[in-house]
């Protein structure tokens, strides 16, 4: 396996563990809402916000990958 295909598995597999851990992340967040909300006295628009704060910080990250110019993708590896 030469250098270019080790790096594309390593950056597949880091990406998946990311995805992975983002799923995780919110699914234990939305499932816990209700005790977080009780704990800190937030209503449900401010539930809202923190729920949506994820969201928010997925499409940044997959945003800001995307706008970055091709040449200097080419660079990196």
């Amino acid at each position: 396996m030469n250098t270019d295909t080790r790096k594309m598995i390593l950056v597949t597999v880091l990406c998946g563990l990311g995805y992975m851990m983002y799923s995780v992340d919110r699914m234990t967040v939305s499932s816990a809402i209700g005790l977080i909300a009780a704990e800190f006295g937030l209503g449900k628009g401010e539930s809202g916000i923190l729920l949506s704060s994820f969201f928010l910080a997925l499409f940044s990250f997959c945003l800001l990958p995307g706008l970055l110019p091709t040449s200097s993708a080419e660079n990196r590896f």
